[in-house]
């Protein structure tokens, strides 16, 4: 049974990056040491110590939470097992094929703990029975086998029951800030982890896994621990933010396990996460939006603004005891003044030095409707309600709002005799270019050009009614164009060239992880997508020509 991506792609056009700080099994291959996780595979270079890409649905994995990884030096064979089957790859994890359970004969719940081979045959533990596969295929020979009297070479699995007992650590200490305390490694910032396998790979050297942090290296010489982070605090991703050395990965995640607020720097590959219990004055690390505003980072939670001061690298929250007038704050905008915060009952408008609110008419004239968007496009502040979208002019403290009629077809708005914008049902997404300012909406997409004020509305060929759009994102053309716009939606993300209205559809098809796409990025020939299933990077100029 095949389990591959589309072969129209290369087979790191798309990566998705995910929680992965589960670790459920370790093995050695011949250039990368395997972590089997609650992400996907990942990959650690061994000799030039870096994390490569990792290996998940988005490369044609069945699953992403794995059970046991194994790699086997005589076929080259890079195995993995999950709830569904045990899947191989002969290329190094670049496609799959997967033998289901079914066809292994293993009973309902049964699953695949841990995997080895000896030279002739592979061999997988479940918690009954040792399966005696055919090497190359997979194919079951011998159910309920007995291991061979020859040495097995075996990829780690959970310290369960006998497994768990590590005489192996006792003379090894933890560095970083970190403690090597029998079963569990402590932190720096009061983190406690119980270590979950443990593999010693041909040099000697030992390889943790953890429930919740890190992975560590163990120096065979040195004798010393060190943690080596990967992925994000969460795999829910609502946002995307560009900084100068990085991007924020942020969302809404009703796990605790996996929340948090990821800070990540793909040229180093450094990870920073930060969670709840972990940072000192830190409120909430679930998120709706985020917003630079100066040298600080703004994010809107449910439960008011949290705020990273980068120069005290330090946490800072306004909740609604300092008058915000609901505690979920789901869009944010900065003028270069003023902090403007969407929330389910009104808008409010905050002074950045204070962090308190600041008394404001339009604010009252908006009333206590569900804000939700808020975007200053350099001139005005544009506000979305549920049945209203309004227009603030900053020079001439001047206030425009356009209704959104409700009950309507497409030929009774677009037919209708106005010098108003035909806008149908709330906007749930606003993006702006130095002359043009675009607004999603149940038609589509709608255009206002700042230069001439004039609206028109994009049909894209008529490919862009009836999606819900959750998220506009501009990648800047030449001068003489406006470039790409990048439409997420509740159905994939959508590449619209604003020079010719021609669309490129991606889905899950394609390699994105969930066809829900909340936000994107930019970065040159570098597309990011934030997903409720991970953040992906996509390599998206080759495929847009």
């Amino acid at each position: 049974m095949q389990a591959q991506a589309d072969i129209r792609y290369d087979p790191w056009d798309w990566v998705t990056y995910r929680n992965s700080r589960f670790v459920t099994s370790v093995a050695e291959g011949s250039e990368y040491i395997y972590f089997g996780t609650n992400g996907g595979i990942l990959r650690r270079h061994i000799f030039g110590k870096y994390w490569d890409y990792p290996i998940t649905r988005s490369q044609g994995l069945p699953e992403d939470e794995i059970d046991a990884v194994y790699y086997d030096f005589r076929t080259h064979v890079l195995w993995a097992s999950s709830s569904s089957g045990l899947s191989h790859s002969v290329e190094g994890g670049v496609r799959w094929e997967m033998v289901s359970n079914e066809i292994l004969g293993l009973r309902p719940g049964e699953r695949i703990a841990r995997i080895g081979s000896t030279a002739d045959f592979l061999w997988c533990e479940t918690a009954s029975q040792v399966l005696k596969l055919d090497h190359l295929s997979g194919f079951l020979v011998i159910p309920y086998a007995d291991l061979p009297e020859s040495d097995v070479r075996w990829g780690s699995a959970l310290l369960t029951g006998s497994r768990k007992r590590h005489g192996i650590l006792n003379n090894f200490t933890a560095t970083g800030g970190w403690i090597n305390d029998l079963d569990m490694l402590r932190g720096p910032r009061l983190e406690e982890f119980h270590i979950s396998t443990i593999y010693t790979d041909r040099f000697q050297d030992i390889w943790l896994g953890t429930w919740g942090g890190s992975v560590f290296h163990g120096d065979f010489q040195m004798k010393l621990l060190e943690p080596i982070p990967f992925g994000p605090a969460q795999t829910s991703a609502e946002i995307l933010l560009r900084m100068d050395n990085g991007m924020w990965s942020a969302g809404i995640d009703p796990s605790t396990l996996y929340s948090g607020i990821t800070l990540y720097d793909p040229q180093r590959g450094i990870w920073d996460i930060f969670r709840v219990g972990f940072e000192i004055t830190f409120g909430e690390d679930q998120v709706y939006y985020g917003a630079q505003v100066n040298e600080e980072w703004w994010f809107g939670t449910p439960d008011g603004i949290q705020v990273y001061m980068p120069a005290k690298d330090s946490w800072l929250p306004i909740s609604q005891s300092r008058d915000l007038p609901d505690s979920r704050v789901v869009s944010l905008a900065f003028d270069g003044e003023y902090v403007y915060g969407g929330t389910l009952t009104g808008l409010v408008r905050i002074s950045p030095s204070s962090r308190t609110r600041v008394s404001w008419s339009v604010s009252e004239m908006v009333g206590f409707r569900p804000v939700y968007v808020v975007h200053w496009d350099g001139e005005s502040l544009w506000i979305a309600t549920d049945v209203d979208l309004w227009q603030w002019g900053e020079k001439r403290d001047e206030l425009r709002r356009f209704g959104i009629p409700g009950g309507e077809s497409l030929s009774d708005v677009t037919n209708r005799e106005s010098d108003q914008p035909v806008i149908v049902r709330p906007v749930t997404a606003i993006a702006s270019s130095d002359s043009m300012v675009y607004f999603g909406d149940e038609f589509g997409v709608l255009c206002y050009d700042r230069n001439v004020g004039e609206w028109r509305r994009i049909t894209g060929r008529s490919r862009l009614t009836g999606f819900e759009i959750l998220s506009l994102t501009l990648s800047q053309g030449p001068e003489e164009n406006e470039g790409m716009l990048w439409i997420g939606t509740s159905d994939g993300t959508l590449a619209l060239d604003l020079t010719d209205d021609f669309i490129w559809h991606f889905k899950k098809k394609d390699g994105l992880p969930s066809d829900i796409v909340r936000s994107s990025l930019i970065q040159g020939d570098i597309a990011w997508f934030g997903t409720p299933e991970g953040m992906v990077r996509f390599e998206w100029k080759k495929h847009l020509r």
